[in-house]
Formats: structure tokens, sequence, C-alpha cells
């Protein structure tokens, strides 16, 4: 009667052992499951990150350009403001002859004059 015991009792317990091998195999399917979707999204996530990074890059840089054109244009303005202060440029000089617009002639023709009745 041991061994039918011992038996019964073998296989109950690979029964047993079979369904938690089961349980755990479904639970770490799900584990893994549930982790290449959480991969998946920050990977989208950190994709979208970077497309933003890169765009306020690009929006710096345009940012940093217009600023550096601004001061050039500043300092330009500034140096052409203190040469005609110190008179190293002159108003502007008028030329020799006066310019003015090209006038056209208008052709008017002679106003019609009244017919003479005969009498």
């Amino acid at each position: 009667m041991t061994g039918k015991r011992t038996l019964s009792e073998t296989q109950s317990a690979l029964e047993e052992f079979q369904m938690t091998s089961r349980e755990l195999e479904e639970d770490l399917e799900q584990i893994d499951c549930d982790d290449l979707e959480r991969t998946e999204s920050r990977k989208k996530s950190l994709l979208d990150l970077e497309s933003k990074y890169n765009k306020a890059i690009e929006r710096n840089v345009i940012l940093e350009n217009e600023v550096e054109e601004k001061n050039s244009l500043i300092e330009q303005v500034q140096r052409l403001k203190d040469e005609l202060k110190d008179g190293e440029l002159g108003p502007p000089t008028p030329s020799s002859e006066p310019v003015s617009p090209q006038k056209k002639e208008i052709y008017n023709p002679p106003a019609p004059q009244p017919s003479q009745k005969q009498l």
C-alpha cells in the first residue's frame, strides 16, 4: 500500500507541479506582453520627444540668427549716426540740376469754331 500511496502522491505532486508550471508560463507571457507594450509606448514617447527637441533646436537657431542680424543692423545704424554727428557724412547735396518728374505734353486740339450760318 505504501507503493500505491507513494505513486498516488507522486502523481498528485506531478499534476500540481505541471499546473503551477503552466500558470507561471502564462504569467511570464503576460509579463512579457506588458513589458513589450510598455517598451513600445516608451519608444514612441521618446521619438515624439526627440522630434519636439529637434524642432526647438531649429527654432532657436533661426531666432539666434535673427538676433545676430538685428544686432548687426543696430551697430550699423549707430555707426552711421556717429558718422553723421561727427560730420563725416554730410547731408545729401543737391545735384546741379534739380530733379523734376518728366512732364508729358498732352495734345489738346483746338476747340471747334461755331459754324456761321449763311443767310
